[in-house]
């Protein structure tokens, strides 16, 4: 090593002062090149990256806020003429087929006790869901216990949601959104 630090250094006495000078330039010209395009170019990439992905969070953000909100609305106004309970799970189902969820994954009613009955929804437009949240509250007479609302980006689709309500009857209504 110390060999070569000795060519180098008698190379570099060698040198005009002017060479040297013009030599230095270039050396510190092609390391802040270097610098540029290892360090700067894929950092602003980065930022641009990170400043889209931020702008479809916050719009993601304002949408699960206005769903809170709307879920909320919804489950202060129950409708006082209760179904008879035998008919209430055929009543959410009737509701659930004029909704016309033609792409919609996986619909499930299920009860869990006399007075309340389940929906899951795995994959469905949330604006259709939220129409039939609204109306099928009014059809059935019930107030909603609870609203679970997931956001879903399947293949860069917005507007998807994971959805679950309990519709509640009688004294087990609470009338509480989550």
């Amino acid at each position: 090593m110390n060999g070569l630090r000795e060519a180098f250094m008698s190379w570099w006495a060698s040198r005009l002062p002017r060479e040297r000078q013009v030599l230095v330039v270039g050396a510190i010209s092609l390391l802040l090149i270097l610098w540029i395009f290892a360090l700067i170019v894929p950092l602003s990439t980065e930022v641009k990256r990170l400043g889209i992905e931020l702008s479809e969070l916050r719009e993601t953000n304002a949408s699960l806020a206005a769903m809170e909100r709307e879920a909320e609305s919804l489950s202060a106004s129950a409708n006082s003429t209760p179904l008879p309970v035998d008919q209430r799970q055929a009543a959410l189902e009737r509701s659930l087929a004029r909704a016309a969820f033609a792409d919609a994954k996986s619909i499930e009613v299920t009860a869990t006790d006399a007075n309340h009955l389940r929906v899951r929804c795995s994959d469905v437009d949330y604006g259709l869901w939220l129409a039939w949240l609204h109306g099928a509250k009014a059809d059935v007479g019930a107030s909603i216990e609870s609203a679970t609302v997931t956001a879903r980006a399947a293949n860069g689709v917005t507007g998807r949601v994971r959805a679950e309500v309990i519709f509640a009857w009688g004294e087990g209504a609470r009338g509480a959104a989550t």
